[in-house]
């Protein structure tokens, strides 16, 4: 569905401050993959989901994704017929049409001086060309069927502005925004880090059901070692700029902790620290 061949980048080249953030990432994410990114600080994951949602241009290699030839609401639907486009100089505004992303941060997926209800028409206008939808009575119930999967009750604060909700029910918003957008593909940019585990729970439990109901395609970076390998059905490592490990399948449901740290270990010559990865 989207392929990375020989995608590099570097910054401040023939500088002293060069620094070459991706080398020669070679990568193909199939339709309905769930898959979880691993590696510490300054691996490249962020650079990549840069890449990928069009924040930066690599200075090497090419981006190819299957769109879905219809211009409707359900043009990112699994069953759409789709055809293959190079999208490696599209801006980040149009990749936005099909590439959702969240971030760590939960202030912002959504405004929070609009309402509930704007903030979900604004999501539920995307993909629509030279047709007005107005908010009106039918719009406003089928919100509140929307917002009943999160069972937060925020189907009852439709006019409340989002500012006024926690940090865990912003999160859930932008997750079920984003999930209502019909992404072809969706980037989660470590999106409970900043959550208390409670809610980094829930909000893991609606990732999961979300991308299983909606046939997602879905990226998701971890710090959370376990996490990774609880999740999804392949799971990649960085290292250094480089994707070092690629795992999916039955291989992948048997991988344990110990695994990982042993593989590293083979393929880096050296051992994981503690403040690489959070283990649970």
């Amino acid at each position: 569905m989207l392929e990375l061949k020989n995608i590099g980048i570097t910054f401040h080249a023939g500088t002293p401050d060069e620094n070459t953030a991706l080398k020669n990432i070679n990568l193909k994410i199939n339709q309905g993959d769930f898959i979880t990114v691993i590696g510490s600080n300054g691996a490249g994951k962020s650079t990549l989901y840069n890449i990928i949602s069009g924040t930066l241009t690599p200075s090497t290699g090419q981006i190819f994704l299957d769109l879905p030839e219809a211009a409707t609401p359900d043009a990112h639907a699994a069953h759409a017929p789709a055809t293959q486009k190079e999208i490696t100089s599209d801006p980040e505004y149009k990749r936005a049409a099909y590439i959702g992303r969240i971030f760590q941060n939960p202030l912002l997926g959504t405004a929070g001086k609009m309402s509930l209800e704007d903030n979900m028409m604004i999501c539920s206008k995307k993909g629509w060309h030279g047709l007005k939808i107005s908010l009106n009575k039918k719009k406003r119930e089928e919100f509140k069927e929307q917002l009943k999967a999160l069972d937060m009750g925020l189907e009852d604060r439709l006019h409340d502005n989002v500012e006024l909700l926690s940090g865990g029910q912003r999160q859930a918003l932008t997750l079920l925004m984003a999930v209502l957008s019909k992404p072809s593909l969706l980037l989660l940019d470590e999106h409970t880090a900043a959550l208390d585990p409670s809610n980094a729970a829930l909000i893991m439990k609606l990732t999961k059901k979300f991308a299983e109901e909606n046939h997602l395609t879905v990226m998701m970076i971890t710090h959370n070692m376990q996490q990774a390998l609880d999740y999804g059905n392949r799971i990649l490592m960085m290292d250094g700029g480089e994707i070092i490990m690629d795992i999916s399948g039955e291989e992948k449901q048997k991988l344990t902790l110990e695994d990982l740290a042993d593989r590293f270990r083979q393929i880096k010559k050296r051992n994981m620290t503690n403040d690489q990865m959070v283990l649970q």
